[in-house]
């Protein structure tokens, strides 16, 4: 779903960019490497690590874009209403809008290039024919095995984490 998710949406990229189309992009690599890393004990091979390295750079080139679309939609949009309509646009709201066509350039060239080609076509690729899909060995007794006992370690795997972030915070 994470996939079909990413290339979608990069489909649409690459036809009209537009806030929603990148930030769903986002979203889909942000669900592809979270389930990467939840499911890791099964499917943990010497592509994943690699796999994820290229979901980050994908997630590199989008963020300028969302960044600047969320500061545009949210604090200068709050700015903008605050001001009576007959002042011109601001100087930094002219720049954070040639700033916004630069970086949606930038998302745009991400999902129309071969690294990015090659990374759908890796990643369909190891999910469909990856070493952890055989028969056997550690990752297929977990891949095999009933779903509940996985799901209970990695949730209380995730709140130790979430738990030792917000120690960290504090």
């Amino acid at each position: 779903a994470a996939l079909k998710q990413i290339a979608g949406n990069a489909e649409d990229l690459r036809g009209t960019p537009e806030a929603e189309v990148i930030h769903q992009l986002r979203l889909g690599a942000r669900r592809l490497r979270s389930s990467l890393s939840t499911f890791k004990p099964i499917v943990s091979d010497g592509r994943m690590e690699g796999i994820k390295a290229e979901l980050e750079w994908l997630s590199g080139e989008l963020d300028p874009a969302r960044n600047v679309d969320v500061f545009l939609s949210g604090a200068l949009a709050r700015a903008s209403l605050a001001r009576r309509k007959t002042e011109k646009p601001t100087v930094l709201g002219q720049r954070l809008r040639v700033t916004r066509k630069a970086a949606y350039a930038r998302a745009r060239n991400a999902a129309e290039g071969d690294r990015f080609s090659a990374l759908l076509l890796d990643i369909l690729t190891w999910i469909e024919v990856g070493p952890w899909t055989k028969t056997g060995g550690k990752a297929g007794g977990l891949r095999d095995a009933p779903i509940a006992g996985f799901a209970a370690n990695a949730l209380e795997r995730a709140l130790q984490i979430g738990r030792a972030s917000c120690r960290e915070r504090v």
